[in-house]
């Protein structure tokens, strides 16, 4: 792949040791910035790598022990929504940073319109990190390197444009999230060994916002549907979606095993792991059901398909109101458009284009992922039971919020 040009090229000619990489987001958000981080390491094999991250982000670096070797607490900052900003705690957070600097700080949050400040506030000895599109070079560091945020294609790729201006090597775009044998003995506590034994489905019909929520009565029937086809049916979410969940359940006729805020990451991986098909809105799960190797079928609801659905888009189908960015530049052009400041727009060439998922196409696409995964789910149980769950195959909250 093909990165846009850096504002400021620089040469990591004296030692990198230190590491810090900034990317204080949730969960689809961090599990797309798996592949940039897998770079980093690959380009600074030495160094010791510290992911600057939401507090939840610990357990992702404790399963990525050959990508992040620590994890630090992001202490908030103004007009950065996802921590909130103390400035006592984060004047001394960033004092602590600046008397044991990094040899090397890198800004993978964002465009960075806000969070370069913070950046240059590590006083790393190098920095790197985006900057908007069109506006490379304004108002940064003249001795980083600094990369035009791409307005173009899905996260993973947009955020190796980084790393591959970096002279890391970007040629492994995959997700995984190693599920161990601890996690199913969990998830059996909860769920109970006989459903894990029978084929199920996991509808997870939550999303941090309520216009990226596939109607609750569209869930229950295609929940119906795959039930009648032989399938368990699997609740999912959060203890906050927990009201998504009972609209669903109440008008479900078939029954259902409820897990909604009863599974932590750990459990819900293991679940998803030996599911048959996730059903879900677009949200940071679909991205778990990519890293374990589950199909899915994704439910957009106008949010942009081109920048958020998996990328193996033959075992991950994604349905319904399909939006991009209507910046209608083509990649790596210079222009001033900040890509998520653009409205979205249907976007010809999605499967559902312009119009709202209906029940007959997601039950379509959740029985022909079926037929075609047939063959390897039955595998990849056989493995996780014999002790091998610990080797992620590469093929709960949402993306953009907590």
């Amino acid at each position: 792949m093909t990165g846009p040009p850096s504002a400021h090229p620089m040469k990591f000619d004296a030692p990198i040791r230190t590491v810090s990489v900034i990317r204080a987001l949730s969960l689809g958000d961090l599990l797309c910035a798996q592949p940039s981080l897998r770079a980093i390491r690959r380009r600074f094999r030495a160094a010791r790598i510290r992911l600057i991250g939401l507090p939840w982000a610990r357990v992702l670096v404790d399963r990525w022990p050959d990508l992040v070797d620590e994890h630090e607490e992001f202490p908030g900052f103004p007009g950065i929504p996802e921590a909130q900003f103390a400035p006592v705690r984060t004047l001394a957070s960033v004092g602590a940073a600046q008397q044991d600097p990094p040899d090397l700080v890198v800004q993978l949050h964002g465009d960075g319109t806000t969070i370069n400040a913070f950046a240059a506030l590590l006083a790393g000895r190098s920095i790197a990190g985006f900057v908007p599109a069109g506006l490379a070079g304004l108002g940064v560091p003249a001795d980083g390197l600094w990369v035009s945020y791409p307005s173009h294609g899905s996260e993973i790729h947009r955020l190796l444009a980084l790393p591959e201006a970096m002279e890391a090597p970007t040629d492994d775009d995959q997700l995984t999230f190693p599920v161990r044998p601890a996690d199913i003995v969990g998830l059996e506590a909860l769920a109970g060994v006989d459903l894990l034994e029978r084929p199920y489905a996991v509808i997870h019909a939550g999303s941090s916002t309520p216009a990226r929520r596939w109607p609750a009565d569209r869930f229950a029937a295609v929940a119906d549907v795959l039930a009648r086809d032989g399938l368990g049916i699997v609740l999912t979410g959060s203890a906050s979606e927990r009201p998504i969940a009972d609209a669903v359940r109440a008008v479900m006729r078939a029954r259902a095993l409820d897990l909604v805020g009863r599974t932590g990451l750990a459990e819900l991986a293991a679940l998803l792991e030996r599911a048959r098909v996730l059903i879900v809105n677009d949200t940071g799960v679909s991205h778990l059901a990519a890293a374990v190797g589950t199909a899915s079928v994704v439910i957009f609801n106008g949010s942009d398909a081109e920048r958020w659905a998996p990328l193996d888009r033959k075992r991950h189908i994604a349905v319904g109101l399909i939006g991009r960015s209507s910046c209608r530049h083509e990649p790596g052009a210079p222009h001033r458009c900040l890509g998520d400041a653009c409205s979205l727009e249907a976007r010809a060439g999605w499967a559902g284009g312009g119009a709202a998922a209906t029940v007959e196409e997601v039950v379509d696409a959740a029985r022909s992922l079926l037929s075609a995964t047939a063959a390897d789910v039955g595998g990849r149980a056989r493995a996780a039971a014999a002790g091998g769950a610990d080797q992620s195959p590469s093929p709960l909250s949402s993306h953009r919020s907590g």
